[in-house]
């Protein structure tokens, strides 16, 4: 006799005892818990490689008889399946168990490249096309005077704010004939939000709720069921690569001038895979390829990346790497971002050979924020809080003076509810930062709830600025010690602090930005990544507006999904001018073509001018 016989002979008898009860019962709980986990399915992507047929619903039909053999019908194959890759490869997004999946992968399906488990992926201007050399009445060169008229540059991101002035269609070609995508509609969009910009627009989302589904939400950001863009990271982007001119752009005033992207004449295709909340998974992000290779793009731009560590592209786990090489192999440029885990070593993500990476630098504009103290002392730091310095002189506190426990040293780097209100109450706290846990924005917050009106925050040269809900200024170390000399030395030690100011042309760059991925790349230190390096700090370009008050649709944003958008337009212009030229082509004349700007000017600016937060 079994075990399962066994508990349901004795459970079936009239005169057990309380513990019999007892066993009875909690064998059939474990017997429960094992069929309901054996039971939980969650999705997986079968990948079968190339295309077997040229007719997708053949295609789409297979994929559906491969299923229903796995689950036994017709209707449990349909239930289980979320998305059928169909146009630039096979293979299809199912919930499965992890026996199905591992059965499915096994030999008895012939043709299953591999199996791979659904997993999130995280998305990693009025300046610096001029700064790189791409300006916008170079008549006599070929690249920059088509402006990419002609192209299509996809995007894979969180979406579009399609009422940005950067996506207007005035003076556009009409949509080009080899285009076969569509304006698809959902919350908040609709086929009038398209034009000859932006000519087309897809969502997907079945790999993200099927991810979360059992997930308590606490974000309140509010994303929208369609391609309109809920958190701005797609618009800024977008409009990066091919953004169409806007006079007097800004961000609150600050880095006023003529927005453009890279190849302002070439259109755009919209493909939302990125959510605010959920990221991107690996079964949307493939399907966006998959219809992407179909709609007829001719350059990718993904500011997209995995998490360390890394899948190997050589066993097919990467959906980044296996979706690029099948646009490649369709002749679409694939341009990705390097990640923002710099300068530690090897953590380089999208290290396939077959896609451009692309890292990020400075550029030469700067916004230096001047800190007078009451000595009449002026010290200068940088910041991008516009009109939000109205206290004049205030008192100024060292942060560690005003902690709420002095046992440990939370207060330093103002760690949340590390402060007393009381003491914080009305004035500008200095806080220095011990390690990258904490940023400005977090400490911004901290002096904020404590009452505080103003922060000055003293770290390691980093790159990037962020704007806070009080007056907030980045210094380097220097300059913060000196300013709590001052604090220590001062009876009533007070200070004032400026509005920014933008200024270009006076500071050494380019130079990697310190928070950009470097290389080698861990899965093939052979190969060298990145590829390329572009502008990638304090980026100017449309954003979703927040309010109506404090912002016109402009957004100042650093990171290597700002760089990546840079090389995607240029990527533009080059096929605008050679329509035949392979993507190996077009990365080899990008990687062998660079240079540093006017090298004679910068160096002499290098060898005398100091950083401008003074560390």
């Amino acid at each position: 006799m079994d075990s399962k016989t066994r508990r349901d002979w004795i459970c079936t008898k009239k005169n057990y005892s309380l513990v019999v009860l007892a066993l009875c019962l909690l064998q059939h709980y474990l017997h429960v818990s094992i069929i309901l986990v054996e039971a939980t399915s969650e999705v997986h992507i079968v990948y079968l490689g190339e295309k077997k047929n040229d007719d997708p619903a053949s295609t789409k039909k297979f994929h559906h008889q491969m299923l229903t053999t796995l689950l036994g019908s017709k209707e449990a194959a349909y239930r289980s399946i979320i998305y059928s890759y169909k146009h630039g490869f096979s293979g299809f997004a199912a919930r499965l168990t992890e026996s199905q999946a591992e059965a499915i992968a096994a030999a008895e399906f012939p043709g299953v490249v591999q199996v791979i488990r659904n997993r999130i992926h995280k998305l990693h201007t009025t300046r610096s096309w001029d700064f790189i050399g791409i300006h916008q009445h170079s008549s006599g060169n070929l690249l920059t005077k088509s402006m990419g008229k002609g192209t299509i540059i996809g995007l894979i991101d969180s979406g579009v704010w399609p009422e940005s002035k950067s996506f207007n269609d005035e003076g556009m070609d009409p949509i080009p004939t080899h285009w076969k995508g569509i304006c698809q509609q959902g919350e908040h969009f609709n086929s009038t939000n398209c034009n000859r910009k932006i000519i087309g627009a897809r969502w997907f989302r079945k790999g993200a709720i099927e991810h979360f589904k059992n997930l308590n939400r606490t974000n309140t950001v509010v994303d929208f069921r369609s391609p309109r863009d809920g958190i701005g990271h797609g618009t800024h982007t977008a409009s990066t690569a091919a953004g169409y001119f806007v006079k007097r752009a800004n961000y609150r005033g600050l880095a006023s001038g003529l927005a453009r992207g890279g190849a302002p004449l070439a259109h755009l295709a919209i493909y939302k895979a990125c959510w605010a909340f959920e990221g991107c998974t690996d079964a949307d992000l493939l399907k966006a390829f998959d219809k992407a290779i179909h709609d007829g793009v001719d350059i990718l731009s993904l500011s997209v990346g995995n998490v360390t560590p890394l899948f190997s592209y050589v066993d097919q786990r990467d959906s980044i790497a296996i979706g690029s090489f099948h646009a490649t192999t369709k002749g679409i440029t694939v341009v990705c971002s390097a990640g923002n885990d710099g300068p530690i070593s090897q953590t380089i993500v999208n290290t396939a050979p077959w896609l451009i990476t692309v890292a990020a630098t400075t550029i030469d504009r700067v916004f230096p924020t001047a800190i007078t103290l009451g000595n009449n002392h002026t010290l200068w730091g940088q910041s991008i809080d516009i009109e939000k310095h109205k206290h004049g002189f205030v008192g100024i506190i060292y942060s560690e003076r005003i902690a709420l426990d002095r046992t440990n040293d939370s207060a330093k780097d103002c760690q949340p509810g590390s402060l007393n209100a009381t003491l914080a109450s009305g004035k500008i706290v200095l806080c220095f930062s011990k390690s990258d846990q904490q940023d400005i924005e977090s400490a911004s917050n901290t002096v904020q709830e404590a009452g505080g009106v103003g922060l000055i925050f003293a770290q390691f040269p980093n790159d990037g600025l962020a704007s806070c809900d009080i007056p907030c200024i980045r210094v380097g170390y220097e300059v913060g010690t000196q300013i709590l000399s001052y604090i220590r030395k001062a009876r009533f030690p007070i200070a004032k602090l400026s509005d920014p100011k933008t200024v270009i042309g006076k500071w050494a760059s380019p130079r990697v930005a310190s928070f950009s991925a470097r290389g080698p790349s861990s899965m093939t230190p052979e190969v060298l990544k990145p590829d390329i390096a572009a502008p990638g700090v304090d980026i100017i370009a449309a954003f979703r507006p927040r309010d109506t008050k404090h912002s016109n649709g402009y957004a100042l944003l650093s990171g290597t999904s700002m760089a990546c958008p840079h090389v995607a337009g240029i990527a533009a212009l080059i096929k605008s001018a050679h329509p035949n030229w392979s993507p190996s082509a077009i990365k080899s004349a990008l990687v062998t073509t660079g240079n540093f700007p006017d090298w004679n000017r910068w160096n002499k600016h290098f060898s005398r001018r100091p950083n401008p937060q003074g560390s």
